[in-house]
């Protein structure tokens, strides 16, 4: 059979083109695939480039966000031990920062952190910063109010201490001139004496030295002249000390208490007299419950808080 045939050319040719087009069909079909594949190759490339991105982003904010809470919190600490009250403030405010910071830390903790996620550490990141400036200036503003406070504070404790010292100049000028006049103006005893004494069948007093013929004791004295004292009534009070160093004292009697150098002071006797300065003489007899003991007995007088005088007798 002749192959060359015009009846089986027809066949030939479309046998020959059917080939070609499925060569076609491979060729767009490896072509198409390798698009694919390029594409999914530049995809995965930029997924990689944008996760580094991301990763480094947050390691930068990190880094950042460590650097600025450090910064803040050691200017913060400088400002403390200048105020109490400022202390506390500064204290509530390293706390909300380290809370602040602790929220973006934990953003940035996921290393498969989604661009959402990566905007909003960045976004509190930025408040970050805006209230560690916050911060930062109202603790500048308190120091300054703590200091002008404390130099307002020490002008008036200078202008106070300066005030102070005139008056305590002035109030010891004062009180210098009351203790000079009341020191001109206290009493004082002249012939002041002190004897035993028993009195006589007849009503006449005798002087006794012995003990036991001794029934009282009288003390006499005169005021001295003094034109500055002020004329009237005045208290004068007679300690007297017995043999054996202590105060006569019997509240019956009389006896009672004055005070004497701040303190309270035992006294025996008391006697109410109207100075006039005319050097008049006082009298005072002194008898105890029992019988007088052998020894010395000590007078002292005293009037408005001085001792104006003082006499002794010695009974054997």
């Amino acid at each position: 059979m002749d192959t060359n045939s015009p009846e089986k050319r027809p066949a030939a040719k479309k046998k020959k083109d059917s080939s070609r087009i499925i060569i076609i069909i491979i060729i767009l079909l490896l072509l198409g695939l390798n698009g694919w594949l390029l594409y999914q190759y530049i995809k995965t490339e930029k997924e990689l480039d944008l996760t580094e991105q991301k990763l480094e982003n947050t390691e930068v904010l990190r880094a950042e966000l460590d650097s600025i809470l450090r910064v803040t919190q050691l200017q913060l600490e400088d400002y403390k031990g200048l105020n109490d009250s400022l202390d506390g403030v500064i204290d509530e405010k390293n706390a909300e920062l380290r809370q602040r910071a602790g929220e973006i830390e934990q953003l940035l903790r996921n290393r498969n952190i989604s661009k959402k996620e990566l905007e909003k550490a960045i976004d509190q990141m930025d408040k970050f910063k805006y209230y560690a400036q916050k911060y930062q200036k109202q603790v500048d503003e308190l120091s300054l109010e703590v200091s002008t406070l404390k130099a307002e504070n020490n002008k008036i404790k200078d202008e106070l201490t300066v005030e102070q010292r005139k008056a305590e100049k002035s109030e010891l000028t004062a009180i210098t001139y009351a203790n000079k006049l009341e020191l001109a103006q206290k009493l004082s005893v002249i012939n002041a004496a002190a004897r035993g004494i028993r009195i006589r069948s007849n009503g006449k007093e005798s002087e006794a030295t012995k003990a036991n013929k001794t029934e009282q004791i009288k003390l006499t004295f005169n005021f001295a002249d003094n034109p500055v004292a002020e004329k009237g009534k005045r208290e004068i009070f007679i300690k007297i000390i017995g043999p054996d160093g202590t105060t006569q004292y019997d509240e019956a009697a009389g006896s009672g208490k004055f005070k004497y150098e701040g303190q309270q002071a035992m006294y025996t006797v008391k006697k109410t007299v109207d100075f006039d300065n005319s050097g008049e003489a006082v009298l005072i007899y002194y008898k105890p419950q029992g019988e007088f003991g052998k020894g010395r007995y000590r007078f002292e007088m005293y009037s408005e808080k001085f001792q104006i005088g003082s006499a002794s007798v010695e009974l054997k």
